[in-house]
């Protein structure tokens, strides 16, 4: 018996590193942002996404709909700026215990929670205290649906910003996994935008998440027509190893940037074209055919565990 658990683990980690093999075989994520074009159509007011194309290091750019992108959940809300703090059309408050959901509740790139203040890269202790409660650090905290992002060869995170200059502000984004790791994004890494989109300025000073549920709302303006940019980063850029799972990031100001305004963050869904498809099935056959050649017991297994492989592969497209 334990002869076969062993063998069983010898197997699962040859599949691990077969999967992670394959999805190297496409090529590292490049260094930078890209997004090549998103598409919106007009909801109530409210301009929803409903595609993305990126740069997933494939032969032909990756098209995604608005709702196959995987939603995010806000964790964390603090700034200590005075002023706007968050975008609603017609400036409607979605209510106390909802307003989160400017961001993590619809597809719109016209709503968000903006201004949340310079913040330097989160050190491994200032990420134990990311959360709805906490009151010190200023940023906006997410995390990802689903059981995490996985990280693919190419972009892996789409954010748009609503600009009130008419220039996209830049962003800092951080690990808050235990592990450093930080990317800035910058002004001139934005490669896609959408004209004269109308929103409304709430002024809101986030002490916390859970202040910004329940406290004040004032609306300073139901309609300030600006245009909205949009960015496509690696996870690979932030230091996540090929097909690690992400559970959450945590997105500021860039240090010494005006205040950025974030109104939709979401992640890409992992998928397996046919290049990454033939070269996964060609090296599995390989290692397969490698581990039976040490000899194993009839009844056992040579085919690597489907609920691992769902892991890590997610809901095939």
């Amino acid at each position: 018996m334990f002869r076969h658990i062993a063998q069983h683990e010898r197997l699962l980690h040859a599949c691990l590193a077969i999967a992670t093999i394959a999805a190297l075989a496409l090529g590292a994520g490049p260094v930078g942002a890209s997004l090549i074009s998103a598409t919106t159509t007009n909801f109530s007011g409210q301009q929803w996404l409903t595609s993305v194309t990126v740069n997933r290091n494939e032969p032909t750019p990756s098209t995604f709909s608005g709702n196959s992108l995987i939603d995010v959940d806000v964790n964390h809300w603090h700034s200590t700026d005075s002023g706007s703090n968050a975008l609603a059309v017609g400036g409607v408050d979605p209510g106390a215990g909802n307003r989160a959901s400017l961001i993590d509740g619809d597809r719109a790139v016209n709503t968000g929670l903006v201004n949340p203040g310079e913040q330097p890269a989160l050190s491994i202790a200032q990420q134990a205290t990311v959360g709805p409660a906490n009151s010190t650090l200023n940023g906006l905290g997410v995390t990802f649906a689903g059981g995490g992002l996985v990280n693919y060869p190419g972009d892996d995170v789409v954010v748009f910003v609503y600009s009130q200059t008419g220039i996209p502000d830049g962003f800092l984004v951080s690990r808050v996994d235990g592990t450093l790791g930080s990317l800035m994004i910058a002004s001139g890494d934005y490669t896609t935008s959408f004209a004269g989109l109308t929103t409304g300025i709430i002024n809101s000073t986030p002490t916390s998440l859970n202040a910004f549920e329940s406290g004040g709302w004032t609306v300073s303006s139901t309609s300030h027509t600006q245009p909205v940019f949009g960015v496509a980063f690696d996870l690979d850029d932030l230091g996540y190893l090929p097909l690690e799972v992400v559970s959450g990031l945590f997105f500021t100001d860039a240090p010494g940037d005006q205040n950025v305004n974030f109104t939709l963050i979401r992640g890409l869904p992992l998928t397996v074209p046919e290049p990454a498809t033939l070269s996964y099935f060609g090296l599995s056959v390989v290692g397969l055919i490698s581990l039976r050649r040490t000899g194993r017991s009839r009844n056992f297994s040579t085919s690597c565990p489907s609920g691992h492989m769902n892991t890590l592969f997610g809901e095939l497209s």
